[in-house]
Parts: structure tokens; sequence; C-alpha cells
């Protein structure tokens, strides 16, 4: 990690795991997170939480919600509120863009 930039995991990382394929998934999800969280940031930053919803949100088809939440360090109430009130976003946002 460069100096000056924060550690994009947040939290303990997970340390005991029952099995190889348990610490294999769990290492896979931790990494495309990552790959994705990057490709989104702008020159490496620091995404806003707005655009760490949307990062799980995309990889949700490919791994746990669970475990994802986990790795961003978000609480799954937050993720959950966000998806419930994420079509009255867009709708403020239209109707703000449209007057």
């Amino acid at each position: 990690m460069r100096k000056g930039q924060s550690n994009p995991l947040k939290g303990r990382p997970r340390t005991v795991f029952d099995t190889v394929e348990e610490e294999r998934d769990y290492l896979k999800v931790q990494v495309d997170f990552l790959k994705k969280q990057y490709s989104k940031s702008v020159k490496g930053g620091i995404l806003s939480q707005q655009d760490n919803y949307q990062v799980i949100e995309e990889l949700r088809s490919l791994h746990g919600v669970s475990r994802l939440l986990a790795i961003a360090g978000i609480p799954r109430a937050s993720y959950y509120k966000w998806r419930a009130t994420r079509s009255q976003h867009h709708k403020r946002t239209f109707h703000f863009l449209s007057v």
C-alpha cells in the first residue's frame, strides 16, 4: 500500500477458516470486490458509500451478500435500506433533471 492511502478493507480481516475451500472462496470474494472497487475509483481513490453499495449490487449475483458486506465493512441494515430507497432516489434525480 502506498503512503497516504488508506486500507480499502475495513475492520479486522478474517483469519480462521474451517476448510481450505472456505478460505479460498473468501479470498476470491475479497479480490473481486477490490478489483471492482478499484475500477470504479478515480486513480485508486476511495469510493463514496453509494459507490460501495453499487459495487456490492453488481457482485451479489456472483458471491453472497453477507460475505461482500463483511469484506466492505458495511452493516447489512444499511445496505438493505439503500436497496429499498434506491428507486426513490432515482425518481427524485429524474424529476430534478427534467425540471
